[in-house]
């Protein structure tokens, strides 16, 4: 696994771990519309990434919301993370892509069932439960 996403789950996996998803999460897809539809993260708010201060304006969400963006490669999510974080948002996290954002929507869902489950116990690290949400990337 690259050292980017696995830099990503633990600072996700932290977040959760730790109790400080005390609201609950928004997944942002930055993709266009037509990506969109051809796929997405059950719930995930479109806002295109060149309308992301606008999109993010209308849902309001509080200053620390966790805010999990991702695309198609993690481009267009991490311009759009910059700009986040410019306003003020706290918890912003590029997810890169779809496949790495339905996996950490599984994670979440799997945890907030059972603390048991894998990588949701305070005393398994992160990093061992990394390449089973996040496989590697080819080419």
């Amino acid at each position: 696994m690259d050292k980017a996403l696995k830099t990503l789950f633990l600072a996700a996996m932290l977040l959760f771990s730790a109790g400080s998803l005390a609201q609950s999460p928004i997944f942002i897809d930055v993709r266009s519309t037509e990506e969109f539809q051809e796929g997405h993260v059950a719930g995930a708010e479109l806002i295109p990434h060149e309308e992301i201060a606008a999109g993010i304006a209308r849902l309001q969400p509080a200053l620390d919301t966790p805010l999990y963006l991702y695309c198609r490669s993690g481009r267009r999510a991490g311009l759009a993370a910059e700009v986040l974080r410019e306003l003020g948002y706290s918890r912003v996290i590029n997810l890169e892509t779809l496949e790495n954002a339905q996996n950490m929507q599984e994670q979440m869902l799997l945890c907030a069932k059972s603390s048991d489950a894998p990588g949701c116990s305070r005393q398994e690290t992160p990093a061992e439960t990394a390449p089973a949400a996040f496989p590697p990337r080819e080419g």
